[in-house]
């Protein structure tokens, strides 16, 4: 995050403040634009978007990181249809969103504080990304844990008809990142035994990259099976 970026000497304080300020006038430009074309409905999920990176930021104290990055996630997938459709079926959106929500925060995370979590620690982090460290929880388990919740999630959207069968072809990705997670657990390991092991890092990086580059195909095969399958 911002903090992150003034850490590392990236850019300063103000720079990241007027970053922010540049991105939100932009938005905020586009969605004028939209409340104009399509409907002025779509600056409710815009507006309550604002208000999630300051609670992203502030979760990382609590246990809502993830879950204000997820909102995140949902909103902007409402934000679409409103863009597109005067009166879409928004709530569909929420629900159809959810696995990726999950994908990109609850895993996502995990794997991204890994790293930098016994340093985090000492600063009174306390999310879930942190916990798993701090309880020496075992990453790969808990990833795969939240897989399996997607996929069994994904399953009722089909079986409710939200999403059409094909889109299980989503599940061609999944013995590749267990692959990747059998690669990704020595490097952990060692990690949480010896924060300070470049080598460690190194492997663990470099895995983890991998993991989310193939954990990133899953949202392309969902629209591509309902593409296909939706006829």
């Amino acid at each position: 995050g911002g903090c992150g970026v003034i850490a590392e000497g990236l850019s300063s304080l103000k720079g990241v403040v007027f970053n922010f300020i540049g991105w939100t006038v932009a938005g905020l430009i586009v969605a004028a634009i939209l409340y104009l074309r399509v409907t002025p409905y779509i600056f409710i999920p815009l507006v309550l978007g604002l208000g999630v990176p300051y609670f992203y930021t502030r979760g990382k104290f609590s246990w809502y990181q993830e879950t204000s990055l997820a909102i995140g996630v949902v909103l902007a997938a409402v934000a679409g249809m409103f863009a597109v459709d005067a009166s879409p079926e928004w709530w569909q959106g929420i629900i159809v969103s959810l696995p990726m929500a999950v994908l990109l925060t609850y895993l996502g995370l995990a794997l991204d504080e890994y790293p930098d979590a016994y340093a985090n620690l000492k600063k009174g982090t306390k999310s879930l990304a942190y916990r798993v460290w701090e309880s020496k929880f075992d990453l790969a388990t808990y990833i795969i844990a939240w897989l399996i919740i997607i996929y069994s999630f994904q399953v009722f959207l089909v079986a409710i008809g939200l999403l059409v069968p094909l889109t299980m072809i989503s599940l061609f990705i999944f013995p590749f990142i267990m692959a990747g997670l059998v690669f990704l657990k020595p490097h952990a390991d060692a990690l949480r035994d010896n924060p300070t092991d470049s080598t460690a890092l190194k492997g663990f990086t470099a895995t983890a990259k991998l993991v989310v580059v193939i954990a990133m195909v899953y949202p392309v095969l969902i629209v591509v099976g309902q593409a296909i399958g939706g006829g």
